[in-house]
């Protein structure tokens, strides 16, 4: 069986911090011209 890891694009799943900083900037006034958007935060998992 193949590792998950393999799968993924990035070659490693995500640490908690690589999400909260996702969850940082939609805070942040840096994503002020963000609307309706989806961030899929997964490493490229999404990409397979």
């Amino acid at each position: 069986m193949v590792k998950r890891t393999a799968l993924i694009t990035g070659g490693t799943t995500g640490l908690g911090f690589e999400m909260a900083n996702t969850a940082v900037f939609l805070g942040s006034e840096e994503s002020s011209y963000v609307t309706a958007a989806d961030f899929v935060v997964d490493g490229g998992w999404m990409n397979i």
